[in-house]
């Protein structure tokens, strides 16, 4: 594995020191663990997009594209 160097505030480096702690890992793991289980692919995107589309009539394919991007980013805020 490559090393990256990251700076954090020291509220989040114990928030990351207390979920470590609970889960018996290491910060590492924990960080490594939340970008691992949020990454998006473009054909996650394009998914939700056609989704959107199914379900709501009239909307053109950039509206669909619209809301998915606005649904994966409030999603993504809300787990940070």
């Amino acid at each position: 594995m490559r090393e990256v160097k990251v700076r954090f505030s020291e509220s989040d480096l114990q928030a990351l020191d207390n979920i470590a702690k609970q889960n018996n890992t290491t910060r590492s793991d924990i960080i490594r663990a939340r970008v691992n289980n949020h990454a998006i692919r473009p054909t996650d995107m394009q998914t939700l997009s056609n989704a959107i589309r199914h379900r709501t009539f009239g909307l053109t394919r950039e509206q669909a594209d619209h809301a998915a991007a606005i649904a994966i980013a409030t999603i993504a805020n809300n787990a940070a």
